[in-house]
């Protein structure tokens, strides 16, 4: 049997070879269309996973300007131009969707989306843009798929600007399992835009409840008696008549 040649060996194997560390190289992209049509795109050169006892998953999608890994995407959002930016995407996934759920069912949103954008490597800058919404997200091993998601405009600071306004949300990404990373990341952001004091006020300590008045019958009262009127009298026969009394 005639030997293959080595040339015709080496496209397939490079080939498959790149595919492999391809798809082996953390990381993600994701894209927002707009109301009016307008969409973005925004690659993310590092990701990170974390899962609880609970089932609960937790991942960071990180952009850094200056990462050697980074590959720059012509049409990423830009709501500072002349800023270099950070670009950090927090997903709490609270259950995982049963097969078969289909992405649009009701039932099917089960994540909580976070899009930070924020200057780079500006200490003390107060200025970012948040966005903050939900939508349906799938994780299997290290792959993460973003679905059916919509997000709006949640904190807007400083000199950026929004060029979306609500969007909607989609894209995918392989996420390293590093929980140590994905505290440090969300840490750093609560700090930057801390949750929101809840709306509402807390119930106060219920007063003691007052205790109905006794329900008591009316006093019964004895009947008045009415003595009946005195008969007529009937003269006694055969007994003389009675002269009325007078002058």
């Amino acid at each position: 049997m005639a030997p293959i040649p080595t040339r015709r060996l080496l496209p397939p194997l490079l080939a498959a070879l790149l595919f492999a560390t391809a798809c082996a190289t953390p990381g993600g992209s994701l894209s927002m269309t707009a109301a009016n049509g307008a969409s973005f795109s925004q690659r993310f050169s590092r990701a990170y996973m974390s899962r609880s006892d609970d089932g609960e998953y937790r991942i960071a999608l990180v952009d850094e300007p200056l990462d050697e890994n980074r590959s720059p995407d012509a049409n990423a959002i830009s709501p500072a131009p002349s800023t270099p930016l950070r670009q950090i995407v927090l997903i709490h996934v609270f259950w995982r969707p049963m097969d078969g759920v289909k992405p649009d069912h009701p039932s099917a949103t089960n994540a909580a989306i976070d899009w930070y954008i924020l200057p780079a490597g500006v200490g003390g800058s107060t200025d970012l843009l948040h966005y903050k919404g939900a939508g349906y997200v799938r994780v299997f091993d290290d792959s993460v798929d973003i679905a059916n998601a919509s997000v709006t405009p949640a904190t807007l600071r400083g000199a950026m600007t929004d060029p979306l306004g609500p969007a909607a949300l989609e894209g995918s990404a392989r996420a390293i399992f590093d929980p140590a990373r994905v505290r440090a990341i969300a840490a750093e952001l609560a700090v930057l835009d801390p949750a929101p004091a809840p709306t509402f006020a807390a119930p106060s300590a219920a007063a003691p409840p007052v205790a109905d008045p006794p329900v008591t019958d009316p006093p019964v009262t004895a009947p008045t008696m009415i003595a009946p009127a005195p008969a007529p009298s009937t003269p006694t026969p055969g007994a003389p008549p009675r002269q009325p009394i007078g002058p």
